[in-house]
């Protein structure tokens, strides 16, 4: 599975998969903190390329990436709020998609036929969250 559609979430021991398997996006725990990251899928290492919330940890290992109605991705948890990891997509006809280039992108078709696209790009194999398009 390499997309995530609206209504649907990726479990804390859930995997995406890009469609060639080259890269993976998943939780992940170090010590008693977790996050959301992606990785090139034969590291042996699992080295993250990027991570989502790395200066918003969450305790524990119950959270889940969603997808909402609106076209909204978040991290659930437990812990406290929703992280909100894109804003304003406004569209129901959102896919969240791991490709493979590493890149991590919401779509959204828009009422006018339009697409809008928020961004993660990973494929410089950044340390640092590189979004564009976020807002």
């Amino acid at each position: 599975m390499d997309s995530i559609k609206p209504g649907e979430g990726l479990q804390f021991s859930k995997l995406l998969v890009s469609a060639q398997g080259t890269f993976t996006l998943g939780f992940f725990s170090l010590d008693t903190r977790s996050y959301l990251g992606i990785w090139y899928t034969s590291d042996v290492n699992n080295k993250k390329v990027w991570v989502a919330n790395r200066d918003n940890p969450i305790s524990g290992t119950n959270a889940n990436l969603m997808l909402d109605g609106n076209g909204t991705l978040m991290i659930i948890h437990s812990g406290g709020d929703p992280i909100v990891l894109n804003s304003n997509q406004a569209s129901r006809n959102s896919i969240a998609t791991l490709l493979d280039s590493g890149n991590f992108v919401v779509s959204a078709l828009n009422s006018d036929g339009s697409v809008k696209q928020t961004l993660w790009k990973v494929s410089m194999i950044l340390q640092t969250r590189s979004c564009l398009g976020c807002n």
